[in-house]
């Protein structure tokens, strides 16, 4: 159960992002109003972002639904490696919006003609083709015809990325990412080159990684992340279920109630892989280097305690009046280990004099 890909190196990859949302599995309807929440929220946080608001909504919910309309994968490839991804990412003066889902290779020719046509038109072009599409009725049986495309050009106003990665002899991955560049700016000045998005989602697979999730963590944040996995985890229990949603609420609010903030801003990273049967849920954060041995003492006690010395553990912090962070971490940390029945990981990486960041794992 080693991390290939440690959490730490995570979010040292995604070091730039103020956002990350990444998702790898199951697409439906319903997850697209969830993932568009959880945007919204931090988009909504940050002033410079609050006028492209509705633009960006449109186009994660534009994105995703093609995920949806137009995925072969369901039917014809169920092996992991070929799973549609969703991610969007607020990286340096940009926002990036990115998906890939397979499509058969006969598409391909036409697609391709299609986004460079796109590609080669300014916004007028773009809206009189627009029309063009919808009068001529040029539509398919799983929505219009480049109508979608368009509005994501005309919407970001900027030249669509796209690539092809061979499946096999019949199907492609296709790569859509779309940016946008905050008002200030004219020009985007850290281009995030769509290769990367092809090797990360490469990343996210060979880690069996399903879910993504890096930025300021709130309370808000919590629900949406929830109702995301919950796709992912349909062939398990209610009980099972339950365990899973009561270990991430958990591991969420731990960073929410008692990570490292600076500049009023609580950074952390949210990590879900699915292993065979087994679900394992990692949470990294800053801490403060004063806070580590309580912390990791405590881990420590856990770990080595039985069941009825957890139990007990429990009651006796419930009956504690908490007036100090170490106990309200208590708590959470004996929840954890309630819930999964196995021990708690952890590590730690020093990064200076002040913090560390610590992962907090568990295994279902």
């Amino acid at each position: 159960m080693s991390d290939r890909y440690s959490i730490w190196e995570f979010f040292n990859t995604l070091r730039k992002d103020s956002l990350s949302i990444i998702y790898l599995g199951n697409f439906n309807d319903t997850d697209t109003d969830t993932i568009i929440s959880l945007s919204e929220y931090n988009i909504s946080t940050k002033e410079e972002l609050r006028k492209l608001r509705k633009k960006i909504s449109f186009l994660i919910a534009e994105s995703f639904q093609n995920i949806v309309r137009h995925n072969d994968f369901s039917k014809i490839l169920p092996e992991k490696e070929k799973s549609p991804v969703f991610y969007t990412r607020n990286n340096g003066d940009a926002v990036y919006i990115i998906s890939a889902n397979s499509i058969e290779k006969s598409k391909v020719d036409s697609l391709k003609a299609m986004l460079d046509k796109v590609n080669s038109y300014d916004g007028d072009q773009l809206k009189q083709l627009y029309l063009d599409i919808l009068n001529n009725s040029g539509f398919s049986e799983k929505g219009g015809a480049g109508l979608g495309l368009i509005e994501m050009a005309r919407k970001s106003g900027q030249k669509l990325d796209y690539t092809f990665e061979e499946i096999d002899e019949k199907h492609v991955m296709f790569y859509l990412q779309i940016h946008m560049n905050k008002p200030s700016e004219n020009e985007v000045s850290s281009y995030l080159p769509i290769d990367s998005s092809v090797a990360f989602r490469q990343l996210l697979v060979e880690n069996n990684v399903v879910l993504v999730y890096k930025g300021d963590f709130s309370r808000e944040s919590i629900l949406p992340i929830l109702s995301v996995m919950e796709n992912n985890v349909n062939t398990l229990s209610q009980k099972q279920k339950g365990k899973v949603f009561m270990v991430l609420v958990e591991l969420l609010q731990n960073i929410s109630k008692h990570g490292y903030t600076k500049d009023e801003v609580t950074e952390g990273i949210m990590v879900v892989k699915i292993e065979g049967e087994n679900i394992i849920m990692s949470a990294g954060n800053w801490i403060e280097n004063k806070n580590i041995i309580a912390l990791t003492n405590h881990i420590d006690l856990i770990n080595r305690s039985d069941d009825e010395t957890i139990k007990s553990m429990y009651k006796t912090k419930l009956s504690v009046e908490e007036t100090d962070v170490n106990e309200s971490i208590g708590i959470g940390l004996i929840n954890i280990s309630r819930y999964s029945g196995q021990n708690i990981r952890y590590h730690l990486k020093k990064y200076n004099d002040t913090i560390s960041f610590i992962t907090i794992s568990s295994i279902l």
